[in-house]
C-alpha cells in the first residue's frame, strides 16, 4: 500500500456566471461568480472525510490574459470568486496536507459565458516515490489520473493492467537507474497516456546507460500509448543484444496502436535487437501522428520509426534528423515501412500522410525520408494529400529515393503536399517501382537533387509501374536537377498532365527559398 491515499473520483464543482468585480465575500449563485465546494464528493480508493476535513484545499482560476486568482479553504467551505471575463478559464485544486504537502490536484476547464456554468474537477494521487507510484498504480481504477510531483529513479519495470493516465505537475523525470537494463513500463492490452499540466514536462529518460537491453515502454497485443502535450522519451540507447529483447530505440509495439500528439521522442538508439526502429518499432500496429516532434535517433534501419505489417498516418508534427546507420544496410532515414508480410485475411494498412513535415533525414542506401515496401494488395494504398518531404538525404553510391523509396504497392496517390529539395544517386525525389497505379493529381515534386554523379530521376524514377498524371495540368513536377521524370522499362500510362508551372503558376512550393 502507498503511504499517500488517493482522491480518485473526488468532484468539485465551480457554478460559473460573469459581470461583477472581483470580490472575497461569498455571492449567490445567481450572481456573476465562480463557487467552488470543497471536497466535494469522492470515489475509489479515497481519504476517509475525517482526512479530507484536515486538509486545506488552493483554487486557482486562470483566464484569458493570463488573469490569475487564487483562494484557500478548509474542507465543507465554499470559496466563490466574482469579476470574471467571457473566455476559458483553467480551474485547479489542489489538496494539501498538515504539512503544506500537495497530496492532491485536480483541474477542468470551463467557458464563462453569461448565466450560470458549472465545472467538474476530479482529483488524483500526486506521486513522490517509485514504492508510492507502484502502490497507486495498483490501487487506481480505470480511467484515473495520477499526477507526477517529483523525479523518480526506476530499479525495475512497472507492468500496467488498466487505463490510465500520467501527468506531469512540474518538469519531472521518471528515469532508468543505473543497473536496470529493461523497460520503465510494460503496458497490458489497455490505453495508457503521458501528459504534463501546463507548460510542464513528463520526461521518460534512458540515461544513456551502456547496459541498455530494451526499450523505455513496451506495449502487448492489445494496448494503446499516447504521447500527449509534454511528453518526452529520451536518451534511450539500446545496445546490447539481448536473446530477449525487443526491436525500438524508445518503443515497442506489436499487435497494438501509438498516438504521438505533442510528445517528443528524442535522441534514442536501437544498435542491437535487430537493429531496427531508433525511436519506435510497430508490427501488426497502428501509428498515428498529429503534432509533436521525432528527432534525433538512429537505429540501422528505420532512425525515427521502423513499421512492419503496419498502417501509419500523419496529419501533423515533424519528423526530422534521425539516421539510418550509414551503412549498405541503411535504410529509411525517418521512417521504414515493410508490409510484404501481410495476407489476404489482415486488415487494412493505410499509409496516409495529410500534413506534418519529414525532413533532415539521413540513410546511406535507400529512403532518406521513407522507405516504404508494401503489401501489393488492393486495400494497402499510400495516399499523400498535404504535408512536405523535405531535405531528406541518401547518401551511398547507387542510393536511391532521397524523399520517398516506393516499392511493390498496389496503389500511389498524391493529390497535395511537396517533396522538395531531397538528395539521392537515383531518383532525388521519389523513387518508384513495381506500382500497379501510380496517380498525381496534385501537390509539387521539385528541386530535388540526384548526388554521386547520378543521372537517373532528379525528380520522379519510375519502373514496372502504371502511371497516371493527366490533363488538365495540376501535378507539378519541376526544377530538379538533371532530368525531373525518368520513365524507366516497364512503364505505361498518361503524363500529359505534369505540369511545368503548376496549378497556381509560381505561387507555389517549389517557386519558393527554402
Amino acid at each position: 500500500m502507498s503511504t499517500k491515499k488517493c482522491l480518485f473520483g473526488m468532484a468539485v464543482f465551480a457554478i460559473i456566471a460573469m459581470g461583477f468585480t472581483a470580490c472575497s465575500q461569498v455571492l449567490s449563485p445567481e450572481e456573476s461568480s465562480v463557487t467552488v465546494q470543497l471536497p466535494g464528493e469522492s470515489g475509489g480508493r479515497a481519504y476517509t472525510e475525517a482526512e479530507k476535513s484536515g486538509f486545506a484545499y488552493t483554487v486557482t482560476l486562470t483566464g484569458p490574459g493570463g488573469r490569475t486568482v487564487t483562494a484557500e479553504a478548509s474542507a465543507g467551505k465554499a470559496v466563490t470568486f466574482g469579476g470574471l471575463v467571457k473566455g476559458l478559464w483553467l480551474v485547479e485544486v489542489r489538496a494539501l496536507n498538515g504539512d503544506k504537502e500537495s497530496v492532491a490536484y485536480g483541474s477542468d476547464t470551463v467557458t464563462v459565458t453569461a448565466g450560470n456554468n458549472r465545472a467538474l474537477v476530479k482529483m488524483g494521487e500526486i506521486i513522490y516515490s517509485l514504492t508510492q507510484l507502484k502502490g497507486a498504480i495498483d490501487d487506481a481504477k480505470a480511467g484515473d489520473t495520477l499526477y507526477i510531483g517529483s523525479d523518480i529513479e526506476f530499479t525495475g519495470f512497472i507492468e500496467i493492467l488498466k487505463n490510465l493516465t500520467f501527468s506531469s505537475l512540474g518538469d519531472y523525470t521518471l528515469s532508468r537507474g543505473s543497473a536496470h537494463p529493461n523497460e520503465l513500463f510494460q503496458i497490458g492490452s489497455e490505453t495508457v497516456t503521458f501528459k504534463a499540466e501546463g507548460t510542464n514536462t513528463l520526461t521518460l529518460d534512458g540515461k544513456s546507460n551502456p547496459n541498455i537491453k530494451k526499450p523505455l515502454i513496451s506495449l502487448n497485443s492489445g494496448a494503446t500509448l499516447v504521447l500527449g502535450n509534454g511528453s518526452v522519451l529520451q536518451n534511450n540507447e539500446v545496445v546490447v543484444s539481448d536473446p530477449l529483447g525487443v526491436s525500438g530505440g524508445a518503443v515497442y509495439c506489436k499487435n497494438g496502436k501509438v498516438v504521438v500528439s505533442g510528445g517528443i521522442i528524442r535522441d534514442n538508439i536501437n544498435l542491437a535487437n535487430n537493429k531496427e526502429g531508433g525511436g519506435f518499432y510497430l508490427e501488426d500496429s497502428e501509428f498515428t501522428m498529429t503534432s509533436g516532434a521525432i528527432y534525433g535517433n538512429t537505429a540501422e534501419t528505420g532512425g525515427g520509426l521502423h513499421l512492419i505489417n503496419s498502417g501509419f498516418t500523419m496529419t501533423g508534427g515533424e519528423i526530422y534528423g534521425n539516421t539510418a546507420n550509414t551503412t549498405s544496410a541503411g535504410r529509411g532515414g525517418g521512417v521504414y515501412i515493410k508490409n510484404t508480410g501481410l495476407s489476404a485475411g489482415d486488415p487494412a494498412r493505410i499509409i496516409t500522410i495529410s500534413g506534418g513535415s519529414v525532413y533532415g533525414n539521413h540513410t546511406f542506401a535507400n529512403g532518406g525520408g521513407f522507405y516504404i515496401d508494401n503489401s501489393g494488395r488492393a486495400q494497402d494504398a499510400v495516399v499523400i494529400s498535404g504535408g512536405a518531404i523535405y531535405n531528406n538525404i541518401v547518401a551511398g553510391s547507387s542510393g536511391a529515393g532521397g524523399g520517398i523509396r516506393l516499392n511493390n504497392s498496389a496503389k500511389f496517390t498524391m493529390s497535395g503536399g511537396a517533396v522538395y529539395r531531397n538528395q539521392a544517386d537515383e531518383g532525388g525525389g521519389m523513387y518508384v517501382t513495381n506500382v500497379s497505379s501510380f496517380t498525381m493529381t496534385g501537390g509539387h515534386i521539385c528541386r530535388n537533387l540526384l548526388s554521386g554523379g547520378g543521372t537517373t530521376g532528379g525528380g520522379l524514377y519510375i519502373a514496372s509501374s502504371t502511371i497516371s498524371i493527366p490533363s488538365p495540368k495540376k501535378g507539378e513536377i519541376k526544377e530538379n536537377s538533371s532530368q525531373n521524370v525518368r520513365l524507366d522499362y516497364g512503364v505505361t500510362g498518361d503524363t500529359t498532365g505534369i505540369a511545368v508551372g503548376g496549378e497556381n503558376g509560381e505561387s507555389d512550393i517549389c517557386s519558393m527559398a527554402h
